[in-house]
């Protein structure tokens, strides 16, 4: 039922209103968040579906203790909210340290007998996964100059769990791309992967549209996050003869931000994004046989304080990867900030089973 809290505790309390037109011939279901913890709260879907199908819905609220945000859920692929008859969401509220709380709802707008949904066939694809209820197949890929290569895939998942595609690795350097999709209950997708992280490659030195090998994970989990089942498999879109690895070389204006014996964190360059936010390119070189996981938070600007400051990613495997740390112009705007010359904060470094392998607050001049 829409209108009423759906998610209601100690924590957040979580209203999803009745679906209506949007100003864009869209159809949009209002949001409200209101926090009852005593800390910083970040709630966002995880996942969309509409009528058993997964779409791209999306929106994101932040909210301070004992405050109350609204936004809005869009769905630019249905027509008419009365075309609305199942929202399934995967809802995530991560606290300040982004631990996350996940919630899955299922939701009748018109009641459990007016729901319908037409699931296509399975045929002619080339299938990658087929157990358990979870079925997985890839049937195209899509290169262009003007946007991301595109990896079109069919899953259904007729279980009870959690059904994913990943992107790892592209040329055997370790990507961190969040086009990834989830593939929740009773619900198939029939829709592409972005490999936006193609983009940042690029940027790195890997020459423009040549990807050879894409390292793809496709895990299950139970619905408290607990992985159950995982598989890797390695697409080749020019044949596997013709894979190629790419490693990022260093430049020598290149700022050292860390350094130990597992690893190596560089700050490689520094520009804006589409929307005027500052986008800083870190690569990390592992020294190690396993996965590192960086976390970076807090910290200065500038010399100026700026708690916004956020940065998240792994290389697993012993491979080299990248992690992008986004400054919204919003925020540096507040801050009184036009131009980012220098960052502090706290680097946390662990293994893939959360042990602490460095903690240190860095202070570094940017590189350009």
């Amino acid at each position: 039922q829409l209108g009423i809290a759906v998610v209601d505790n100690d924590d957040v309390t979580i209203t999803i209103g009745q679906p209506e037109v949007g100003d864009w011939d869209d159809v949009v279901c209002s949001v409200e968040v209101t926090n009852n913890s005593k800390e910083l709260l970040h709630v966002y879907p995880m996942a969309v579906a509409v009528n058993g199908k997964m779409v791209s819905g999306y929106f994101s609220v932040d909210v301070e203790k004992n405050r109350t945000e609204t936004d809005k859920l869009e769905f630019y692929e249905l027509k008419g909210p009365e075309n609305l008859t199942r929202l399934s969401l995967l809802l995530n509220v991560a606290d300040e340290e982004y631990n996350c709380t996940g919630y899955l709802l299922d939701i009748y707008p018109q009641g459990r007998k007016a729901h319908k949904e037409s699931v296509p066939g399975r045929a002619g694809v080339d299938v990658l996964f087929d157990q358990g209820g979870l079925y997985m197949g890839i049937t195209a890929w899509t290169f262009s100059d003007n946007f991301s290569p595109q990896l079109q895939y069919l899953a259904f998942n007729d279980s009870d769990q959690d059904f994913s595609l990943e992107a790892l690795a592209i040329n055997g350097f370790n990507v961190v791309d969040y086009s990834s999709n989830t593939i929740l209950p009773d619900t198939y997708a029939d829709q592409y992967i972005d490999l936006f992280s193609h983009d940042d490659l690029c940027a790195l030195g890997m020459e423009q549209n040549k990807i050879t090998s894409v390292l793809m994970e496709i895990c299950v989990e139970n619905m408290d996050l607990e992985r159950l089942y995982c598989e890797r498999v390695t697409l080749y879109p020019k044949g596997e003869k013709n894979a190629q690895t790419f490693a990022y070389t260093p430049d020598k204006k290149d700022v050292v931000v860390l350094e130990t014996d597992l690893f190596r964190l560089l700050q490689v360059s520094c520009g804006e994004d589409y929307w005027g936010s500052t986008v800083v390119m870190f690569v990390v070189e592992n020294k190690t046989q396993g996965t590192i996981e960086v976390y970076g938070s807090g910290g200065k600007l500038n010399g100026k304080d700026a708690d916004f400051i956020y940065l998240s990613g792994s290389t697993k495997d012993g491979r080299d990867g990248y992690i992008l740390c986004e400054l919204s112009k919003s925020y540096l705007e507040k801050a009184g900030i036009t131009d980012v010359t220098s960052m502090e904060l706290t680097i946390k470094v662990r293994d893939e089973d959360y042990n602490k392998l460095c903690e240190e607050t860095v202070k570094f001049n940017i590189k350009k």
